[in-house]
């Protein structure tokens, strides 16, 4: 499904939000166009939040498969976690304690996985990708 949104000032578009999920995942990226053409364009979450705060959502599931779950999950939290990446984590959806947990801790992958697992990361995940294909669902292109 592909859809896109545009805020539109004095009959002209500003920005356009690109939203897919195709081949299978969420995708979200834009335009900001200026008074002649194009300004800039790609992933630029900030200026879609700008004027398309209701797709927060989207953009925090941005390349994660449909089922919520991150590209790369394992492989990419224990990167996070060697370099003890709290941010990095946090955007997988732990909360900051968890992440600091993992990353003071250093788990090996199967233990991460076992609490990856009694944390129901990828179940809250799941959720969060399901409420976001029905604001997709939803939106009027």
């Amino acid at each position: 499904m592909n859809k896109k949104v545009q805020y539109v000032h004095n009959n002209k578009p500003k920005v356009e939000a690109y939203i897919s999920t195709e081949p299978n995942y969420f995708s979200i990226t834009g335009t900001v166009f200026n008074k002649k053409d194009w300004e800039t364009s790609g992933c630029i979450h900030d200026q879609i939040m700008e004027y398309f705060p209701e797709l927060e959502l989207l953009i925090d599931l941005h390349l994660n498969y449909l089922d919520g779950k991150p590209i790369y999950f394992i492989e990419n939290s224990m990167y996070f976690i060697k370099n003890n990446n709290i941010d990095g984590l946090v955007s997988y959806g732990f909360n900051n304690r968890q992440a600091e947990y993992l990353s003071r801790n250093q788990p090996d992958e199967e233990t991460f996985k076992s609490l990856v697992k009694s944390w129901k990361i990828l179940e809250v995940r799941k959720y969060k990708a399901m409420l976001a294909m029905q604001i997709i669902d939803n939106l009027k292109e």
